[in-house]
């Protein structure tokens, strides 16, 4: 074990990972720690009887056919990871469950998106192609200010891609306006903002646009085993580029010289070097818990006190003794909505007692072999807003949680029109607690930080290097500057390598 290093990194999860992937392949002596025994963190599955559950992994987007195409199955290519790819068949799917009940479902592809939208919304076709070609202008900045390595020109870039400029400080809202959607088309589409709780009126509108166009033009899929598969392949690629990983070592300080970054200490008092330092874990976590306050610039501290937490999560892992076709199921996901209109959403989404909104997952509909034969598992997952087990006390736990899962499984029965409960052989129940004690985040929060009108995804990347944090000292993960999801988080911890590798060789951020 060597007690120095180039680069150390806090956290195993999924941009952790693909940080240790780059930064070993690129030569620099890397060590990964992570405090629990597998790598991973969210990106992981569990065992119980004849089922193996996914623990988060609902869609993978940006991986295409056979992996091949999509920045994030470049990412896997480039570091030896092979998976297989189930494609989930359809863009969105969602049922409004409310005094005016409404259902959507489209398949894969801008043409097949618009024709289901027009069936329901006439006109919504023409407006649509509005949509998707503010997308395409938005993804031609990207790639200019890509193009330029980290030195765009700012009046070019005003010039020649001023749409860039107005979506990366427009509201999703603001932009909805801007291009004339019909009402129905708006709600339609704010419907992807539910993959991070997101709330149209804040969120910024490139980082959504970037998201829904993936999910409507190129689809996304699931792997076939599961994202600890993903998460397990990683790991073994960063070894093989020469990568160290300890597991079941927690950090308990990272420490400073000089007021920059000299290394970490471990919960076993085992002092290790390094002069750079990548962090897989929340900013609260580290500027609350692991830095010396005197070291932590006022300006950091403002920053992340400002961020409100993300979505917290509440599942229930169903293992379910007959074929999924059997039991009355027809999909793969399935929004289950007491509203259409995302403000209302986002307002039940802050309690339980509000909150019965849901997404059904089959896997076996897209994983064929998810479980054995004549079996199938369903995940429910509900998402808030806000600290909805706040008033939770060890003694009325179990039971709190027990009925919030009876309640949905109840509203999946007959909204789906399917039969559950008769059914279950395995079930377990995770909820913001368990999140908490597995990932240390406050109140469970699985999103890293909601995306607000002044802090997104644009705002994020343009301003993060010119932030002064602890020198020596980056973060990466779904609480970056890619904002949240499986996607974002990998490549955040691709970026932040970039960022490092190119600092140590004595070049501009990378």
């Amino acid at each position: 074990m060597a007690d120095s290093y180039d680069v150390i990194i806090v956290g195993a999860g999924n941009g952790g990972l693909i940080a240790a992937c780059a930064l070993s392949q690129m030569g620099l002596r890397t060590l990964l720690l992570e405090k629990h025994n597998l790598p991973g963190g969210c990106a992981a599955s569990f065992v119980r009887g004849r089922f193996e559950f996914e623990a988060s992994l609902h869609n993978l987007p940006y991986v295409g056919p056979g992996a091949e195409n999509g920045d994030i199955g470049m990412l896997f290519k480039r570091f030896g990871v092979e998976r297989k790819f189930y494609p989930i068949p359809e863009s969105l799917h969602f049922i409004v469950d409310g005094p005016e009940p409404f259902e959507f479902k489209a398949g894969v592809g801008r043409e097949a998106f618009a024709r289901a939208a027009e069936a329901v919304c006439p006109g919504a076709a023409e407006a649509f192609e509005r949509f998707t070609a503010m997308c395409d202008d938005l993804n031609r900045g990207l790639a200019a200010l890509s193009a330029a390595r980290g030195r765009p020109d700012p009046d070019a870039m005003a010039r020649e891609h001023p749409n860039y400029y107005r979506l990366a400080s427009s509201t999703v809202d603001e932009m909805f306006e801007a291009l004339e959607l019909p009402e129905l088309l708006r709600d339609i589409l704010s419907v992807f903002a539910l993959y991070q709780c997101g709330d149209t009126s804040k969120i910024d509108a490139a980082r959504f646009m970037l998201m829904t166009d993936s999910f409507i033009t190129e689809g996304a899929s699931q792997t076939d085993l599961r994202s600890f598969g993903l998460s397990t392949a990683l790991a073994n690629s960063a070894r093989r580029f020469g990568c160290d990983i300890w597991y079941n070592c927690e950090v308990s300080k990272i420490c400073t010289d000089g007021g920059a970054v000299s290394g970490v200490q471990l919960s076993d008092g085992r002092k290790i070097c390094a002069k750079r330092v990548v962090c897989n874990i929340m900013p609260h976590l580290v500027y609350g818990r692991l830095l010396d306050p005197a070291a932590t610039p006022v300006m950091e501290l403002k920053k992340a006190n400002a961020r409100t937490l993300g979505a917290r999560a509440f599942c229930v892992f169903l293992g379910l003794d007959r074929d999924w076709r059997e039991l009355g199921f027809r999909d793969y996901a399935t929004f289950i909505n007491s509203s259409i209109k995302n403000a209302e959403i986002i307002r039940n989404g802050g309690s339980r007692e509000s909150n019965g909104d849901m997404s059904v997952n089959v896997l076996n509909a897209v994983v064929p072999d998810a479980s054995p034969a004549g079996t199938c598992i369903v995940y429910l997952t509900a998402m808030f807003n806000g600290d909805a087990f706040a008033d939770v006390t060890p003694d009325n736990y179990t039971e709190i949680k027990e009925a919030y899962a009876e309640r949905l499984i109840a509203r999946a029965e007959r909204v789906l029109g399917v039969d559950i409960r008769n059914h279950i052989e395995e079930i377990v129940i995770s909820t913001p607690v368990t999140y908490a004690r597995y990932l240390g985040t406050p109140q469970g929060a699985v999103f890293g930080y909601s995306p607000e009108d002044w802090d997104g995804m644009m705002s994020r990347n343009m301003g993060e290097q010119a932030e002064k944090t602890v020198p020596g000292l980056y973060f990466a993960g779904g609480h970056g500057a890619r904002l949240s999801g499986f996607s974002p988080s990998y490549m955040s911890g691709f970026m932040t390598a970039m960022r490092v590798a190119g600092e140590m060789r004595g070049g501009a951020p990378a």
